[in-house]
């Protein structure tokens, strides 16, 4: 693997170098980092545990955790996120937590994590979102009356996703997706 290969980024932010990585029970655990953000370079050479909220387990070769803390806590990675760079703008545009608010949005808890979510119960909307994403193409020619679409972004904005569906309780749902922060902005401007 060469060395480009092995840094890990996040919104084009440059984190850290590592050695080797592997999943685990929370995340994943990367071990023999270097650190491009100097208010962690103090933990050089150790191992990480991160799970997908960017909470970070600081442990030594030897085993022993030294600390524990969420990436968005760090000082240095919030100014470098700020930095004018096209991705980060995307980014940092949707922290406007007001504009996910006047769409509609509400906070809720789920287990993993607190999410903004609105549900679209609009048929027209519905279908419009539903072309949008591109999924009548996955062969679904059926009436779409009754669907449901239900939009979530994490409160930290790590992950977006929609969810098209029957029923609040979403037993019965039929496409879900993942979605890039470009992806979700240009779902907002659809609704």
């Amino acid at each position: 693997m060469n060395t480009e290969e092995q840094i890990q980024e996040l919104f084009g932010v440059q984190l850290f170098t590592w050695d080797e990585v592997e999943p685990s029970e929370l995340g994943f655990q990367f071990r023999d980092v270097v650190f491009f953000i100097e208010e962690l370079k103090q933990y050089d050479h150790t191992c990480l545990e991160i799970n997908l909220e960017w909470d970070i387990d600081v442990w030594s070769i030897d085993g022993k955790k030294l600390t524990s803390f969420n990436l968005f806590q760090i000082n240095e990675f919030r100014k470098l996120l700020q930095q004018d760079n096209t991705k980060t703008k995307e980014v940092m545009g949707l922290m406007n937590t007001e504009l996910l608010k006047t769409k509609g949005f509400h906070l809720k808890k789920f287990e993993d994590g607190m999410f903004y979510t609105l549900v679209i119960h609009d048929n027209e909307q519905v279908k419009k979102l539903f072309e949008h994403v591109g999924e009548d193409e996955v062969g679904f020619d059926f009436d779409l009356t009754g669907v449901q679409c239900t939009l979530d972004i994490k409160e930290d904005m790590s992950l977006a996703q929609y969810l098209f569906s029957v029923g609040e309780a979403y037993e019965e749902w039929f496409v879900h997706n993942e979605l890039t922060i470009p992806e979700f902005e240009e779902i907002l401007k659809l609704i």
